[in-house]
């Protein structure tokens, strides 16, 4: 496997890494809990299965309809 393919995998891993770490915090920032945060992040950014917590998740979107989450873009 050449270095090009090994640094642009591990590049590409690493931004993955710190857009989620990012995102999650700033989730958490908004008053979300550490794992409804984490779970939310991952779930959209990996376009796979429900999330974890209150309000992220089949259960949870129905139930709240992500009232809690702050809207950043209003204020």
């Amino acid at each position: 496997m050449s270095d090009d393919v090994v640094r642009s995998v591990f590049g590409f891993l690493g931004l993955y890494v710190l857009a989620n770490t990012f995102f999650t915090i700033t989730l958490t920032a908004t008053g979300l809990d550490l794992a409804t945060a984490m779970s939310a992040v991952a779930t959209a950014f990996s376009n796979t299965g429900p999330g974890v917590g209150d309000i992220v998740g089949p259960a949870g979107c129905r139930k709240t309809d992500f009232m809690p989450v702050h809207d950043f873009g209003t204020a």
